[in-house]
Order: C-alpha cells, then structure tokens, then sequence
C-alpha cells in the first residue's frame, strides 16, 4: 500500500523513467535539474534547454557572396598582372618603366572581354549563395525567398517607373551642374565609350543596360533586402536564445536589458530600416573611386552615391509595397537602357 506523505513511497508508486527526469522550475539556480530520492542530481544537458532549430539563410550567405566576389575580382587583377609583367619581361624588364606597366594593366583591364569576365565573376557567387540558401535553408523557391515574380503588367508599370526617375534624375543634376558641380569627371561609362561600336553595344545595351540591372535587383532587392528583413524579423525577442545570453541576463541584466529594447526596436521598424540601409549599400557599390581624386571629383562621387542611392529606394519601396520584384527589374532595365541611349548618342 502506497502511503502519499512517505516522499519515497509516493515516487515509487509513479511511473518514472530515468532518462527523462522530470524539470523542477521556479529555482533561481541557471542549472534547472532534477532530483529524486535515490539517485543523484541528474543536469539537463544544454542541447535540451536550448535545442537547436533548422538555421534559415540570412546576412550570412549575403556575406559569403560578396566574399567570394572579392576572391574572384582578386583573382582576376592578378592573372592581369601576371600576363602584364611577364610581357614586360619578355620586352625587356629594364626599358619599362613603372608607368608604362601601370597604363598597361589598365588598359588590360578595361578590355571589353575582361569587363565582361570581372561582370560575372561577380554575379556568378550571387546566383550561386541565393540558390544555395534557397535550396538548403530556405523554401526551395526564388519565388518564396527572394520575391523573384514577374507579370506581364511589370513591363508597362516598369516603363512608367523608369521615366519618372529619368525625370527626376536628370532635373537633380540639371540643378546641381546649376550650381556649378560639374558631374562630368565622374563619368561611369568612359570605359564604355573608349571600344569599338559593336562592343559598345554589347557593353552599353547588352551588359549595363540588361544583365547588370536583372543581377543587381536579384541581388540588392531580392537578396539583400530580404535578408535585413529575416535579420530585423528575428529581434522580437525576450528571453534568452542560448547559454551565453542567459549567462548575460544573470549578471549583467542592464546589457541583456539594452540588448533586448534594440532587437524589439529593429522588429518593429524591419521594414524601414531594412530600406534604408540596402538604398545605402546600393549607393555606396556605386561609388567611383580613383587615385589623386580634387575636392570636386570626390563631391562628385557621393553626389553619384546620393543619386543611387535614391534609385535604390524608389526601388525598395516599390519592392515592399507589391512584395514583388518584377516591377524593378523593368524599371532598371529601362532605366540603364535609357541612360546607355543617350550617353552613346552624345558621344
């Protein structure tokens, strides 16, 4: 007969397995354990305090991306300069000089087949990450993961788009060459301009009119901004996520406190920080950097990265709003297109 005030009877009479012991919760103590009368203290292992979840895709593989794109751009300045100084060398190494070799690798460089190489060695690892992360921690969908869904109607709502900004681009710089900034010496499309007419064709319509636009909202608004938007979507936090933090919240509860109002912070404004800081990102891939830049010629490249930057809102907005990304590619490709058109009739 079992007798409930006897602590050893009653837990007998229990069905109790050993490699479950029950939690005891309520104790002050970060190691919850659980006890009985005859056996010893039994720790609940960490891997059942805070189990480990399916890891979806996020900033990290955006990271892997760009890294990897870096990798591959160093790669390829470095075969340059090999086939450069083993020219050199093959010349004569003591006739040429330091500046000779420096105008050679540029003009290696701008060559329109290895503008057309660095282009996809950057794109390559983009499409790679995003397929990567859709396939291995996400839904298995372009579609679902990235927005990448285009209607028919994304063609005319693309061209209205594209003329809009024209417009207002080119009233922005209309107003600010008023003011006396010449946005000249910050010309991207130079290298452009300097090949024959068929590459510049390939490169004006084909590269920076078409592929460059279709890659970059891929990347920009498919990629990168959902990515900040899974980042921000994570912050609605309140409690701890894994040893480390719990051991913060106990001793240190005025960090883990400010930690928690900064994540909670960003969940509720996920979308406008998530804009903001990939029309930033967008603007500053644009910037033109060159060696012994004038005061103009550095105002003029983050007049560009203003200008930019803007295009990537307009474009994120529109992103958010229709959670599509069809309308963009559109609106940049006519976008690009247009500015091509009108820099190779100026020419």
């Amino acid at each position: 007969m079992s007798d409930a005030n006897n602590p050893i009877e009653g837990h007998k009479s229990e069905s109790y397995d050993p490699a479950n012991p029950p939690v005891i919760t309520g104790t002050d103590d970060p190691t919850i354990t659980a006890k009985n009368l005859w056996t010893q203290e039994a720790p609940i292992p960490p891997q059942q305090l805070f189990p480990k979840v399916r890891k979806e895709w996020g900033l990290f593989e955006v990271v892997n991306s760009f890294l990897i794109s870096v990798c591959l751009q160093v790669v390829i300045v470095m075969f340059v300069m090999f086939d450069v100084l083993y020219g050199s060398i093959g010349r004569g190494w003591e006739g040429t000089s330091e500046a000779e070799i420096t105008k050679a690798l540029e003009d290696s460089i701008l060559q329109p087949h290895m503008i057309i190489i660095s282009s996809f060695a950057l794109y390559i690892p983009w499409l790679f990450m995003m397929w990567y992360s859709t396939h291995y921690r996400g839904r298995k969908s372009f579609k679902k993961d990235f927005w990448v869904n285009v209607k028919w109607i994304d063609i005319p709502l693309g061209l209205l788009t594209a003329l809009v900004l024209v417009a207002l681009v080119q009233g922005i710089s209309m107003g600010l060459e008023a003011l006396g900034l010449d946005l000249s010496s910050v010309d991207n499309t130079a290298p452009f301009r300097n090949q024959d007419f068929i590459w510049q064709l390939v490169l004006f319509i084909g590269l920076a009119g078409i592929v460059g636009p279709i890659m970059e909202e891929l990347f920009f608004r498919g990629f990168l901004l959902q990515a900040f938007i899974r980042h921000f979507n994570r912050g609605d936090v309140h409690e701890p996520r894994s040893p480390f933090g719990l051991n913060i919240q106990r001793h240190q509860a005025w960090l883990f406190n400010s930690y928690l109002n900064f994540r909670n912070w960003g969940y509720k404004h996920q979308y406008t920080l998530s804009v903001i800081i990939t029309s930033l990102i967008f603007g500053f891939a644009h910037f033109q950097w060159k060696e012994n830049m004038t005061p103009e010629q550095l105002l003029g490249s983050f007049v560009i990265v203003g200008i930019t930057g803007l295009l990537g809102l307009a474009f994120a907005l529109i992103t958010i709003k229709t959670k599509r990304i069809g309308i963009n590619m559109f609106a940049h490709i006519f976008y690009n297109s247009t500015v091509a058109v009108m820099a190779l009739t100026s020419m």
